[in-house]
């Protein structure tokens, strides 16, 4: 049961983050968006493999490089991937950023929305907000843009104000019965002051009003921060995934 809710978050999760090119190979998702994001330019090993491992490895490598991209295959904890994370370790690939998928479920929560949060539909502002809370540089944040606008979900984001000043902003996605959050980023000078869980529980809101029943998200293990503000939340990890990269 606990694995089946795990395929269906990381489907649910692969539909909200789109790839500009995407191939499906022997169980392995390849996806491509112009190196923003590991989640969006990797191997996703979903299924059991039937060609030799190596063949696909070759495969996959040569098809990276034909893009100018780096080889990273994204390996998660619930896929029967240990033989070829061995073959990738013997290869050189190195280990990078493990992060917990988690989940809480909306039923009986109690998601106060909060007036100094407002949604929009204009994604110029949204990415000119979310550039200048996070530090992205003009060429990222013009793909990031274009993976957004990629979504073919229905979607919510949200900008939170304060005395005039605009500290933090999300981006919700929904899929049936579930509402994915992303994106979530306060400026440094506004944090721990609960504006990241105000811009959480508008989001879970949202998505419960317009049917979900399950919110998921995404967060590095070494982001303490984060990490024990979705804690405090109720969510719990349901998988985790990391990447090797060549």
């Amino acid at each position: 049961m606990k694995n089946n809710l795990a395929l269906r978050i990381e489907e649910a999760s692969l539909n909200a983050w789109t790839p500009f090119q995407q191939l499906l190979y022997d169980g392995w998702i390849l996806r491509f968006a112009e190196a923003y994001t590991k989640r969006a330019n990797s191997v996703n090993p979903i299924f059991e493999s039937s060609i030799d491992l190596n063949k696909k490895i070759n495969f996959c490598e040569e098809l990276f490089t034909s893009k100018n991209l780096q080889s990273v295959f994204r390996l998660n904890s619930f896929s029967k991937t240990n033989e070829l994370e061995e073959i990738l370790i013997q290869r050189n690939y190195e280990f990078l950023h493990r992060t917990s998928v988690q989940f809480i479920e909306l039923e009986n929560l109690d998601l106060t929305s909060s007036p100094k949060i407002r949604n929009t539909q204009n994604l110029d502002e949204w990415i000119s907000v979310f550039e200048d809370l996070s530090g992205g540089t003009t060429r990222l944040n013009s793909i990031h843009k274009k993976l957004i606008e990629n979504i073919p979900l229905k979607k919510n984001l949200m900008i939170l104000e304060d005395s005039g000043k605009v500290v933090s902003c999300g981006l919700g996605v929904l899929e049936d019965d579930f509402i994915g959050i992303f994106d979530v980023v306060t400026h440094q000078s506004f944090r721990k002051k609960g504006f990241g869980r105000m811009i959480v529980n508008n989001l879970m809101s949202w998505g419960k009003i317009h049917g979900a029943k399950i919110s998921y998200l995404q967060v590095m293990t070494h982001n303490l921060a984060a990490w024990s503000l979705y804690e405090k939340i109720g969510f719990k990890e349901i998988y985790n995934y990391w990447y090797r990269v060549k």
